[in-house]
């Protein structure tokens, strides 16, 4: 079914078959949210709900004139009340459509297999480096272009899904591109064990190996710059033979930690290699501003965060409130741009749906 594009007067539109008992749990909802609104002179209404497979959205078109997002976040114990829900809701604007997602935690929830992510290739031909997150809340997957990015910092604690979320990430990467080549760097030994022989793939457990990766990376980038210069082009998009590299770090903490100079080293590869074809997906379970300085900020201009353990860390890698309400198991945030996301249920990634996608 078409994502619906109705207004006021086509106030509820829902994309699943529901049992009756849910649907008018649902509709009764609708109803109190847009007596909330009415009764704090919000100009807003609700016009479309989804439900996905960890959440229920529900959306309200706004006003953008006189529109104050406060007004509605402050609103957030009220809508938890009355839609009966244990957990406080994530609320953003999606400012494209002049809509605020609303999402409520489902009492339920359903496992999304990779074999089911990777088999829905839309989009996913136009992109030079898909990087395939998991599906939004209309069941569509949400893919990302890592030539785009151009480099990605991930957050989220234990329990939340991050490394099952970098696992699908890079098998995904290596099922729709030939020519991409990875270097995994997994001081805790087993997240990324299930690469090591993969042709294209070195996964480094050793710190001091790590360092010495990035330090081999900084040469592989200067000369690729050199060889540009001999050939007369720019970048590796005119490049002839010229693989993809892509750098996966799964605990950024560790490295700084261990070399002073790591952070160096990383900001070093980052500032100069889009143009080389190399890119960075970097991840720590805690995105304190220690390890998640400005410097690091600024130079992974997307986001993703799980579930983290405060609001604080979730100002740290989003700029916003919310990460610390996701629920954990992939269900993540995607910043678009500062103040606008996209929320996407991850994968599960065994290890037996992995190798699987090598074939």
């Amino acid at each position: 079914m078409p994502r619906s594009h109705s207004r006021f007067n086509n106030v509820f539109n829902i994309r699943v078959v529901l049992e009756s008992s849910l649907y008018m749990n649902i509709r009764e909802n609708i109803n109190h949210l847009n007596e909330l609104f009415k009764r704090n002179k919000i100009k807003a209404k609700v016009i479309n709900v989804v439900r996905g497979v960890t959440f229920t959205r529900y959306e309200a078109e706004i006003d953008p004139f006189s529109f104050q997002m406060e007004k509605v976040s402050a609103l957030e114990d009220n809508i938890s009340h009355l839609l009966r829900s244990a957990e406080l809701p994530i609320i953003f604007p999606i400012y494209e459509r002049s809509i605020i997602a609303i999402d409520v935690v489902n009492s339920t929830r359903e496992d999304l297999s990779l074999k089911t992510v990777l088999t829905n290739t839309r989009g996913i031909r136009s992109c030079k480096l898909p990087l395939v997150l998991g599906y939004t809340v209309y069941n569509e997957p949400f893919v990302v272009d890592l030539v785009d990015a151009p480099h990605i910092l991930v957050a989220g604690t234990t329990g939340s899904g991050k490394s099952m979320g970098l696992r699908s990430i890079v098998a995904g990467l290596l099922h729709f591109t030939e020519d991409v080549e990875v270097f995994l760097i997994d001081p805790k030994c087993v997240e990324m064990s299930v690469f090591k022989d993969h042709e294209r793939v070195d996964v480094i457990t050793d710190i001091d190996e790590a360092h010495a990766t990035l330090r081999f990376i900084q040469m592989w980038i200067d000369n690729r710059y050199a060889t540009f210069a001999e050939q007369g082009i720019n970048n590796i998009s005119e490049a002839e033979g010229m693989p993809y590299i892509v750098l996966v770090i799964d605990e950024l903490a560790d490295l700084f930690a261990h070399h002073k100079d790591m952070r160096n080293d990383l900001l070093k590869i980052i500032q100069k290699s889009r143009a080389a074809g190399v890119h960075v997906i970097a991840a720590t379970q805690r995105p304190s501003v220690d390890i998640v300085s400005g410097i690091i900020k600024s130079n992974f201009p997307t986001r993703i965060a799980f579930k983290v353990s405060s609001y604080e860390d979730s100002r740290t890698i989003l700029s916003s409130k919310g990460a610390e309400r996701l629920q954990g198991k992939g269900d993540m945030l995607y910043r678009k741009s500062i103040g606008s996301f996209e929320r996407i249920q991850g994968s599960l990634a065994t290890n037996e749906d992995i190798i699987a996608t090598f074939g």
